[in-house]
């Protein structure tokens, strides 16, 4: 049943676990910080942190210029929303690490303009932002000279909620599209390779839902995510 005390992100996640057959449960608060839900996927329980991003003044600034002028700049901090939603999450899916389940952060975009959604704002969830949010912003190193054949690359760094050693209690960071006149409602599910527990494809199922991988050569991360497009009963 869904609450009146629920945000409008929590309603979203619990319609469309409901829409899916999927059981969900709000968890009981306590005296230690505890995660929204857990929901009862094929493959077992995955606990759930939700989080809600709301429009700023960035947001709606970027909007009345864009309505005004036709044009608008995105000035924010890549990754920075992403960031500090992984972070406030993080005591509430440690209270569950030593159960051993997926645990997820889940970012629902409900960005209003005048009480209605609006798509148009610069976008602060998308591929780039999750990356840089879980992972530490993305910087490009050149190299010139005798070493330009060996040097150059990728890596993260600056803010980082995961890595080797921190972060392992996010198995992956998910974002919630709702339904429109386009595409049905679906998740786009970020996977971490620290995880210490692996949310599998085979947690969420369906066609709709894009999981996106990303590999560790020699230690390095890569600086691009991978769709995963093989079969969906897979368990590691």
């Amino acid at each position: 049943m869904i609450s009146n005390d629920e945000t409008e992100s929590e309603r979203a996640f619990h319609e469309f676990c409901t829409s899916r057959g999927i059981g969900i449960r709000r968890i009981a608060i306590c005296d230690t910080p505890q995660p929204d839900f857990e929901v009862e996927c094929p493959s077992g329980p995955v606990v759930v942190e939700v989080k809600e991003i709301t429009a700023n003044k960035q947001d709606v600034d970027f909007h009345e210029s864009l309505e005004k002028h036709g044009r608008a700049s995105d000035m924010r901090s890549i990754g920075a929303r992403v960031y500090s939603a992984i972070s406030s999450a993080k005591p509430q899916l440690k209270a569950h690490a030593h159960r051993r389940v997926p645990r997820i952060v889940l970012l629902y975009d409900n960005r209003l303009y005048n009480d209605r959604r609006c798509d148009v704002y610069a976008g602060s969830i998308n591929d780039v932002d999750i990356d840089s949010g879980m992972f530490g912003q993305l910087t490009f190193v050149f190299s010139f000279g005798e070493e330009s054949e060996t040097g150059g690359g990728s890596k993260h760094g600056g803010k980082r909620s995961i890595d080797q050693k921190r972060g392992r209690y996010i198995s992956a960071v998910a974002v919630l599209y709702p339904h429109s006149t386009e595409v049905s409602a679906h998740l786009k599910i970020y996977h971490n390779p620290y995880a210490s527990d692996p949310l599998w494809p085979c947690y969420f199922q369906e066609a709709e839902d894009e999981h996106y991988l990303k590999n560790v050569t020699d230690g390095v991360l890569v600086p691009y995510w991978n769709r995963y497009v093989g079969p969906r009963d897979y368990h590691g």
